[in-house]
């Protein structure tokens, strides 16, 4: 007799907490994971051209960086290689824990811009 679902998820429970170090990574809670790599980004209403380490299909993270207050909304144009100028709206969505950093949610992104987005983020996965 086989054993049933519920006997089966209560031994995996039961192994969990007795042996942690065999639990389940826990995911990501982004919805969609960001790629670290190098990306050049130019913030024209800053005049600023940096790199990012942390991108997405939907955003990207500066580490030492602070752009500006939550909310604020601007253009950036992202300059992966090989792939040209991607023009997105951004909105500052998130500020690092120690006051430096600054998350960048896109918020406007043209369809073919965002096909080429995924096409470059899928090669570094």
């Amino acid at each position: 007799m086989s054993p049933s679902l519920s006997t089966t998820n209560r031994g995996e429970k039961e192994s969990f907490l007795m042996n942690p170090d065999a639990a389940p990574r826990i995911p990501d809670k982004r919805r969609i994971p960001r790629i670290p790599m190098g990306v050049t980004i130019l913030i024209p209403h800053l005049q600023l051209k940096l790199l990012c380490h942390n991108l997405s299909n939907e955003g990207c993270f500066f580490k030492e960086t602070d752009l500006g207050p939550m909310g604020e909304t601007f253009f950036l144009f992202l300059d992966p290689p090989e792939i040209g100028i991607i023009i997105v709206e951004g909105r500052i969505a998130h500020k690092g824990e120690d006051g430096k950093g600054t998350g960048i949610e896109f918020i406007s992104i043209d369809p073919p811009e965002k096909i080429r987005l995924a096409y470059f983020l899928e090669i570094f996965q």
